[in-house]
């Protein structure tokens, strides 16, 4: 079981896999999706709930240090529009991440405003969401460069001008400085979404290949139906 079957094409992206690899979207398994490694973090409603298994990019919250939300910041608007509309997705990848209806509950501790429900194709976790899916310091890990590195939450910080964040030390309420970007969406269950793997045959997958898919070189993902 789990033995991986592994043909990779410079060109093309070309991916095999063993049939002996459970094809069933679980949380707590590691997927790709698009140009990412994804951790699935809830299943329900014939979708999935993804987050980045690592960090993918340093974004300010906001490019103005004034009082914001969600709805209104900066990071919303690049990653539902520019990130969304690059190469890190394929059309067929687009055709598959739903928009969803977002709350944005106040901050916990120091009750700040969240602003308006809204509507994103990708975002980052709530305070909230944290705390439901990372039961453990270790599970909130991710790293940047090989460095365990803390990420943006969508939740406001300790003031409107603040934002929440996330690290394996600890579930930041208040965050002010530049931070690392570690993406959320909910993918569709039609057919197979992605190329599913334990944590361990994830990370067996080549780096040429991670840099294949990280360069936008090919899409073509065969023997997953």
């Amino acid at each position: 079981m789990g033995v991986l079957k592994e043909i990779i094409d410079a060109g093309f992206g070309v991916y095999d896999r063993a049939k002996e690899i459970p094809k069933t979207i679980k949380p707590g398994k590691y997927c790709w999706f698009g140009a990412y490694e994804w951790l699935v973090l809830d299943v329900r409603g014939g979708r999935a709930l993804l987050i980045a298994k690592d960090i993918i990019d340093v974004k300010r919250y906001n490019n103005e240090w004034k009082e914001t939300t969600w709805e209104q910041c900066a990071l919303r608007e690049y990653l539902n529009g520019e990130f969304y509309n690059s190469e890190s997705f394929s059309e067929e990848d687009r055709k598959k991440i739903v928009k969803t209806s977002l709350a944005n509950p106040k901050n916990p501790e120091y009750a700040t405003d969240g602003g308006k429900t809204t509507q994103d194709y990708i975002f980052c976790l709530s305070i909230d969401e944290v705390k439901k899916y990372f039961k453990s310091d270790n599970d909130r890990k991710a790293t940047y460069n090989g460095t365990a590195a803390w990420w943006w939450l969508r939740s406001p910080g300790s003031t409107q001008g603040r934002a929440a964040g996330a690290t394996v030390a600890a579930l930041w309420t208040s965050v002010v400085t530049v931070s690392t970007l570690r993406l959320a969406v909910y993918a569709l269950l039609c057919g197979s979404i992605c190329d599913l793997l334990s944590h361990r045959e994830a990370m067996s997958i080549s780096s040429a290949r991670r840099r294949n898919l990280a360069a936008g070189g090919g899409r073509e993902i065969k023997g997953l139906d």
